[in-house]
C-alpha cells in the first residue's frame, strides 16, 4: 500500500498529508511539505501533464525528482515482470 501512496503523491503531491511519507529522509519530507504548500505550483499541476509539472520544478526539488525517477524505474520493472498487477 505504500507504493499506492507514492504513486498518488507523484500524480498529485498536493493531496493528503505530506508529513506522513514513510521512508523519506527529513530533507525529502521537508521538500515534500514545502511543495505541498506551494499554491502556484498546485494550480500548474492542474493544467499541464504530470510529467511536465515535475520537469518544470526539477531545479527546485532535485532530491524529490531523483526519488521519483527511482520509483518510476522500479514501477516500470514491476509492471514488466507482473503485467497483471494494476498500478
Amino acid at each position: 500500500m505504500a507504493q499506492d501512496r507514492t504513486q498518488d503523491r507523484i500524480q498529485d503531491p498536493f493531496v493528503g498529508d505530506a508529513t506522513s511519507s514513510p521512508g523519506l529522509s527529513d530533507k525529502l519530507t521537508e521538500n515534500l511539505i514545502e511543495l505541498a504548500s506551494h499554491h502556484t505550483l498546485e494550480l500548474n499541476f492542474q493544467f499541464v501533464t504530470v510529467s511536465q509539472s515535475w520537469l518544470e520544478i526539477k531545479g527546485e526539488y532535485k532530491e524529490l525528482i531523483a526519488i521519483i525517477d527511482i520509483w518510476l524505474i522500479f514501477d516500470s520493472i514491476l509492471a514488466k515482470k507482473h503485467p497483471q498487477v494494476s498500478h
